[in-house]
Order: C-alpha cells, then sequence, then structure tokens
C-alpha cells in the first residue's frame, strides 16, 4: 500500500461531482432563506445575506471557509460532505442573541433535520450524507467580527475569514504538494486520534495542522510517494517539535485574527501521544495503522481486483 493510493482514496471536493455540488449549494442557499425571512430572526426586520456561488468561494456574503474552502477536505468517514459556510450579516455587532435567533429559526424551519448549537458554529445535520457548520458574523464600519461562545459565553471577536482563506489558496499554489500533503496528515492525525480514543477536547484542529504545513519549504524527491514520505515525516517532527516547545499555546496566525488553536485542549500530552503515533507508524510504513478500516478495505478490494483477476482470451473464456 502506498501513500498515493490513500491519498485518492481519502480525498474529496466539493467541485469533484456536480450534482454534489449543486446539492450543497442549494442547502446554502435553504440556509440564506430562511435567515432572510421578514421578523424571522429581529420583530420587523429583514437580514439580507448576498447569495451563495458555489464556483466562487470568497464572493458575496455567504461563502465556504475551513477544508472545503481550501480545498483540503478529506472523506468524513460518515458523511460524503461535511462543509464549513461563512455568513456575514450587517447591522446587527452589538446584538449578542444572535446566534441563538439563528439556532431557533434553523430549527423552526427545519424541523425534520438535526440542528446543533454549539460554542463556534452552528451544525445542520441534513441525514442524507450532507452535513454543514455555518460560522456567523456581522460587518461593522467596514470591519468583520466572528459571534461565538468558545470562551463560554457569547462574545464577539475581530476576524479576517476571507482574508484567511485567500492566505492559504495563496501559499497552496505555489506549491501543490502542500495540499496532499494536508489532507494525509490530518487523516493520519483522524485515525490515531480515533485509535487512542483522544478526548474531544484535545484532538488537533485541522486549522493547527495547516498552519504547521503552509509555511514549510517542502522539497522534491525521486518520485512523488517519495516526496510525500519525506515531507510527512518531516512536517510530523515539526508538529511535535512545536508542541514540545509551546505546550498549550497552539499555531496562531495573529495578523489574520487566528488566536490558540489549542485553546479546548486540556491535556497537551494527548496531543504529543497522536503525534508521535502518526510519526512511528509512518516511519514504519504501517499505514494500515493510520487510515482506518475502511479505507484500508477499500485499498485492499482495489487491489484485489486489479491483481487477482484472471487473464481472459479472445473469447471471454480463461486461456488454458
Amino acid at each position: 500500500m502506498e501513500l498515493t493510493e490513500i491519498l485518492e482514496e481519502i480525498s474529496v471536493g466539493f467541485r469533484s461531482h456536480k450534482e454534489k455540488s449543486q446539492k450543497l449549494n442549494n442547502y446554502v442557499n435553504l440556509v440564506r432563506e430562511a435567515l432572510e425571512e421578514h421578523g424571522a430572526l429581529y420583530e420587523n426586520e429583514v437580514i439580507t445575506v448576498e447569495k451563495f456561488d458555489i464556483e466562487k468561494d470568497e464572493s458575496g456574503d455567504t461563502f465556504i471557509q475551513g477544508s472545503y474552502g481550501t480545498h483540503t477536505a478529506i472523506k468524513h468517514p460518515s458523511y460524503d460532505v461535511d462543509a464549513d459556510i461563512g455568513l456575514i450579516l450587517n447591522d446587527i455587532n452589538t446584538r449578542l442573541d444572535i446566534r441563538e435567533k439563528i439556532y431557533f429559526q434553523l430549527k423552526r424551519k427545519f424541523p425534520n433535520y438535526n440542528v446543533e448549537l454549539k460554542k463556534p458554529c452552528i451544525t445542520i445535520d441534513f441525514k442524507d450524507g450532507y452535513k454543514i457548520d455555518v460560522a456567523i458574523y456581522s460587518r461593522h464600519n467596514d470591519e468583520i467580527w466572528f459571534h461565538n461562545s468558545i470562551q463560554g459565553t457569547e462574545t464577539i471577536t475581530r476576524a479576517k475569514p476571507k482574508e484567511l482563506i485567500r492566505f492559504f489558496n495563496d501559499r497552496y499554489s505555489e506549491d501543490n504538494i502542500k495540499r496532499s500533503v494536508v489532507r494525509l496528515v490530518k487523516h493520519f492525525i483522524k485515525i490515531a486520534s480515533d485509535t487512542l480514543e483522544i478526548d474531544e477536547k484535545n484532538k488537533i484542529p485541522s486549522i493547527a495542522t495547516n498552519l504547521i504545513i503552509v509555511d514549510k519549504n517542502l522539497k522534491e524527491y525521486g518520485s512523488v510517494e517519495e516526496t510525500l514520505f519525506y515531507n510527512i515525516g518531516y512536517v510530523v517532527d515539526e508538529f511535535i517539535n512545536y508542541v514540545e516547545a509551546n505546550g498549550y499555546s497552539g499555531p496562531s496566525l495573529e495578523s489574520l485574527c487566528v488566536g490558540n488553536t489549542f485553546y479546548k485542549v486540556e491535556n497537551i500530552n494527548e496531543v504529543i501521544d497522536v503525534l508521535k503515533k502518526v510519526q512511528i507508524n509512518l516511519k514504519n510504513k504501517q499505514y494500515s495503522e493510520l487510515i482506518g478500516n475502511s479505507v484500508f478495505s477499500k485499498i485492499y478490494e482495489k487491489h484485489k481486483i486489479k491483481f487477482n483477476t484472471s487473464p481472459m482470451g479472445t473469447l471471454g473464456e480463461k486461456d488454458e
């Protein structure tokens, strides 16, 4: 089994299948339209959000962010599409009840779906292979503010969500191997975390992995397989060194309003344990330990079909 085969199996993008892209587009616009109804959030008020355009990541006040925005998404074990969407609302900057208002409006509009109010976002599970995390922002005095309860109470903090996505995409377009490395490292970290039964609070956020990799100088080797192997080993080693040196102060990017990405972590040893499991299994090329049963089975079945098919004669019968 090779890293290139694993990468092919876990890679997914919202543009990879037109039907899926359109379905995601439709769901996001349903959410937007539910919030734009007269009096939906505040009595006698209408809040407008510029329409979502799946072909233009940064257009309008509805936009894709997270791994779909940076084109580093990996296949989720339960959902084919697990997308992060940003909504920028106007003139509600001082209203700290806005996320709760949106949550109850979405529950009213979509009674057959699962709607959950989380600390950073609102999650909607459409129960058909689509799950969307909605991050709420507001525009005030030409600045963008993020509405969340990360610290335990509803608050707003300065944010630059579109600039952040542009930053990653600019860096990744200069060195496309980085997107492949990000995908594989994220997947390995996820499977290692599940195997070690890491507490949800101590799991490594995707944004932290991106920040570790984005400005690293990766090298090309004799083949794609070697390039992936040595660069993944390099960034995992660097990640371990970073955590051992900085502890609970996770990777950040203050210039784009990304603070400590380890803000939820309560046991830094669990973070290190995950990274070291990835490090050891990678060095020994024990990929089956890092990819999960479903991915392993799919790759194994493809190999079995490819290599165990009997040669056929010209009339469709086995050659003797």
